[in-house]
């Protein structure tokens, strides 16, 4: 069974389920032509060699051209339930969702690193790489019903940033930032998990999303504005003087 949907975005789902029942239905399709091909070529029915090509081949390649085809459409109709998420990605279009349905924005930072995820929000003055971002390390909280902007990247080797519960899984790669979004619907505690083998700490590297109403996450908010952690510059790729097997020590938690 997959996991408890937690956002209101089905395309992922559906598309899923197309291909999954599409590679059944072309593997049972495959399995038939080569049992024929088999059956129907072989060398008992076939004592003499044909300088010809017979018609039976000639339609089971037309055969394998319409299960290409259909491959081809499977294609195409993940790429138009992905290209939402992963092409449709910049601020302005997702500020624009957001606006129609007058819900919130959250922009975030993840930083993979063996073996843990350290997030980081901009602070109460809303801009970045200033000494109010506040850093959590394992655990993103944020509010329901928001659209969450995640830039993922990686301080030492690839880690994936996997949420199974919102249907998102993105590498997190050294010296390169990459960008998921999501929507929030349900209140929870929800897995972050690496789906990358990252070393011998890879099975640990779990992490928690809670999603609390909005008068508890601005309540959240506030309680730990005042204690945001000016340590941005050493968890960053660039700077990578952090040690890259412990959290930050100071760091909160509740």
């Amino acid at each position: 069974m997959r996991p408890l949907r937690a956002t209101d975005y089905p395309g992922i789902d559906l598309s899923i389920d197309i291909v999954l029942w599409g590679i059944v239905i072309v593997g049972i399709f495959s399995f038939i032509i080569l049992a024929y091909g088999l059956w129907r070529f072989s060398a008992k029915r076939n004592p003499v060699a044909s300088r010809t090509t017979p018609l039976a081949f000639r339609r089971l390649v037309f055969l394998d051209v319409a299960v290409l085809i259909f491959d081809i459409a499977l294609l195409a109709v993940n790429i138009y339930f992905w290209s939402d998420l992963l092409i449709q990605n910049d601020d302005e279009s997702i500020r624009e969702r957001a606006a129609s349905e007058n819900a919130e924005v959250v922009h975030v930072k993840a930083i993979g690193r063996q073996f843990f995820w350290t997030f980081l929000y901009p602070g109460p003055d809303g801009q970045w790489d200033t000494n109010d971002d506040i850093i959590r390390g394992n655990t993103l909280v944020l509010p329901t019903n928001a659209y969450v902007v995640v830039d993922i990247t990686s301080n030492d080797v690839v880690h994936s940033f996997f949420l199974p519960h919102f249907r998102i899984k993105y590498d997190a790669i050294p010296g390169v930032n990459t960008r998921v979004w999501f929507k929030t619907t349900q209140e929870g505690k929800y897995e972050i998990a690496c789906a990358e083998l990252c070393g011998s700490g890879h099975y640990k590297m779990r992490g928690i999303i809670e999603v609390l109403s909005e008068k508890h996450y601005q309540e959240w908010l506030k309680q730990i504005s005042g204690n945001a952690y000016p340590q941005y510059a050493a968890l960053t790729p660039e700077a990578g003087t952090a040690s890259p097997n412990t959290a930050p020590s100071n760091e909160k938690t509740e």
